[in-house]
């Protein structure tokens, strides 16, 4: 099963949507919700602070009876909270800012809960808006203010279809304090995207973005005091440049006024983790090739990374690391001097034959940390963790200890330590049936709504596949975003007769990224339903990966590289050059793939198989034995 990474969805209608919310512990950054069915609340009823709540809120926003009332909604506006990221206030409770389409649109809310489950006097019950800017505001970071308020950054499209860095302080008593709908830390012509941000300790942030106005993505900074002023200036200045597209940047403070950044460098056929110990005050760029620490010498495609601090000016990463097959977990440690103690190819945390994907992290107290990913053993997504020792050592048994197996799946998962070696776990999970009926808006849509189950990429193409309620006969676009152009219908589709929709996509270029989503048309408005970010990979060259027989001889399974979309053949020859067989391969597209054929048509001996694409070829050797 390929999953890459499922993005938060963003719908937008009128009215209040059911949903079923979990939270197992409250955490630092609960999970994001499922298409506004499921979400993760941030729950405080117990005397430690942290316990195991859960709340289902009913399509007109009122508690259903059989469920415990104590549960504390975050907003109970006719809203949908999706991609909720919470930061503690100091006093036992939470600030929460979550992405908000109560307008049509993705803005931001934000809303306190005290340490005794209710929301905060003078709070709003519908939460405060952080940002009702035009356009969607989403890739949400927040970090503490030090003052029991949060720094808010995020990606704000109100300029357009390209990308813009926008940040908003809110106080513990719930004022906005940086002007209306934020302050613009970055707003070039050019995209910028994707940013994390980190206390300065004295108030302010320091924030840093991916930013192609360079012609590939490169990461910058600036820093905002607690005022919101912006230095160096707004657009902030260069802090790594390096050919190929340095991305996916994760933050976390270390000693003394420096801040410790873990990136994706992405060059070639190669995707590289670096990092790099700058001073928040001036930090020194760095240029050119191969810069900043190795931290793994290859993560393969669409890697998903965590980063937490150690605690003694280092940091714990970890990483999804697809080189062959499906993903396996592995993690690295840096010192406060830079060093790795994993070498180029990191720690392996879980190689179970299966997919292991987004990795969450937080310290264990003692030196080591503790590690939770999504996990597909099972079948479906489930939640497993491993804790890892200050000199390395797994601590727990196999490949993992079992976090939570249920039914349906269990993702989005985050952690926070318990101060005993352990960790409180948030994450989303759909183990009840929960179904969305929309109203007035949308009178012909209710049941499961489609989500998306897998997607698929190589050079030049993607593949989704979509699932939802079998019989649902709605006509859904796939629509498509890359680089400046804006989203655009490439299919109109219904759900098949198994409740799926499946599109492969190759109008994509290789190297970009792009962003898909399904919407629907209500009316005079587009209702859009779920949004995922690829990243389409460059071209591999022509290759027979490898020629071997099964079934005793019987069978012949050659896997291969193809170069472009074009047509390509196989030949088989004997040994004096003879062509004795010849396949047709079709055009499956570029990159992997695997042919089998009947080797009954040959004697025993020895064969050359050549691949023929174009004006290019390649010829791998076999063997038959009677």
């Amino acid at each position: 099963m390929s999953t890459g990474r499922r993005s938060v969805l963003a719908i937008a209608c009128a009215g209040i949507l059911g949903a079923v919310v979990f939270a197992v512990h409250a955490t630092e950054q609960p999970a994001d919700s499922l298409q506004g069915r499921r979400a993760t609340c941030v729950d405080f009823r117990s005397a430690e602070g942290f316990t195991i709540g859960a709340q289902h809120l009913l399509g007109d926003g009122t508690i259903a009876s059989q469920w415990d009332p104590a549960s504390t909604p975050l907003c109970v506006g006719a809203a949908l909270e999706v991609a909720s990221v919470s930061i503690p206030d100091g006093s036992g409770g939470a600030i929460v800012v979550w992405v908000d389409t109560r307008s049509g649109e993705s803005d931001l809310y934000a809303q306190r809960v005290t340490a005794a489950g209710a929301v905060a006097s003078g709070w709003p019950l519908d939460g405060i808006p952080v940002c009702l800017a035009r356009g969607f505001q989403d890739r949400l970071a927040l970090t503490s203010d030090g003052f029991g308020g949060v720094i808010a950054v995020w990606q704000d499209y109100r300029g357009g279809s390209q990308g813009s860095i926008y940040a908003q302080r809110v106080t513990a008593s719930g004022d906005v304090v940086w002007g209306t709908d934020g302050v613009v830390v970055s707003a070039d012509s050019s995209d910028q995207a994707a940013p994390d941000v980190v206390a300065d300790g004295a108030g302010g942030a320091f924030v840093v973005w991916q930013d192609d106005r360079g012609g590939d993505y490169d990461l910058r900074w600036a820093r905002l005091d607690s005022q919101g002023a912006i230095s160096p200036a707004a657009g902030g200045a260069p802090l790594v440049e390096s050919p190929g597209d340095q991305r996916a940047v994760r933050l976390v403070a270390g000693l003394a006024g420096v801040v410790i950044a873990v990136w994706q460098d992405a060059q070639g056929d190669l995707t590289r983790l670096r990092s790099a110990h700058f001073s928040m005050d001036v930090p020194g760029a760095l240029s050119g090739a191969d810069i900043g620490a190795l931290v793994a010498a290859d993560v393969g495609i669409a890697a998903a990374t965590a980063i937490a601090s150690n605690g003694v000016g280092g940091a714990f990463v970890a990483w999804s690391s697809r080189l062959s097959g499906p993903g396996d977990i592995r993690l690295q440690h840096i010192d406060a001097q830079g060093g790795v103690a994993h070498g180029d190819t990191g720690l392996v945390v879980c190689s179970e034959p299966h997919e292991q994907y987004a990795p969450a992290l937080c310290p264990d107290g003692a030196g080591g940390c503790v590690v939770a990913w999504e996990d597909f053993r099972g079948g479906t997504a489930d939640l497993y963790a491993q804790r890892v020792t200050a000199d390395g050592m797994l601590a727990w048994p196999g490949d993992g200890v079992a976090l939570c197996t249920e039914a349906g799946e269990q993702y989005g998962v985050a952690l926070r330590a318990d101060g005993g070696g352990g960790a409180y776990a948030t994450w989303s999970d759909n183990v009840l049936p929960a179904r969305a009926t929309f109203l007035r808006a949308r009178p012909t849509l209710s049941g499961e709504l489609p989500r998306l189950v897998s997607i698929e990429v190589g050079p030049g193409r993607a593949h989704l596949v979509w699932r939802g309620a079998v019989g649902d006969a709605t006509p859904y676009l796939v629509q498509r975003r890359s680089g400046e152009e804006g989203w655009r219908s490439i299919r109109e589709s219904s759900l098949g007769p198994e409740g799926a929709l499946e599109h492969e996509d190759r109008g994509v270029a290789p190297g970009s990224h792009v962003v898909y989503r399904l919407a629907v048309q209500r009316g005079e408005a587009l209702v859009s339903l779920e949004e995922a970010d690829v990243d389409i990979p460059l071209p591999m060259p022509l290759a027979l990966r490898f020629v071997h027989t099964e079934d005793r001889g019987r069978q012949v399974r050659v896997s291969y590289v193809l170069e472009t979309h074009d047509r390509a053949t196989l030949e088989v020859l004997d040994i004096a050059g003879r062509r004795v067989l010849v396949r047709d391969l079709g055009a499956p597209g570029a990159g992997e793939h695997e042919f089998r054929f009947s080797s009954d048509p040959l004697a025993a001996g020895i064969y050359f198989v050549r691949l023929h694409q174009g004006q290019r070829l390649r010829t791998a050797r076999l063997v038959l034995i009677r």
